[in-house]
């Protein structure tokens, strides 16, 4: 059975949430902050993975915190 086909046979249809902010401004906002802090660990002359540094920029965009055990890369990032 395809997923059409499950949703055809009387299964509820998945609805957009009204209130949610649109993915286009949390990913700008996110790939902005992203160049911030890639911009600021390099003029400090240290750096982290791309990764790292992303997962701290999405959660720095959306006023989040991050949980880790990879304290030494991301303590590296202010905020």
């Amino acid at each position: 059975m395809s997923f059409d086909d499950a949703l055809d046979d009387g299964e509820a249809k998945p609805r957009p949430l009204a209130s949610a902010p649109r993915r286009e401004e949390r990913f700008e906002d996110s790939a902005e902050v992203f160049g911030r802090v890639v911009g600021h660990l390099q003029e400090r002359g240290t750096k982290i993975g791309d990764l790292d540094a992303l997962i701290a920029a999405v959660a720095l965009a959306n006023g989040q915190s991050v949980i880790t055990r990879n304290t030494r890369h991301l303590s590296r990032v202010p905020g």
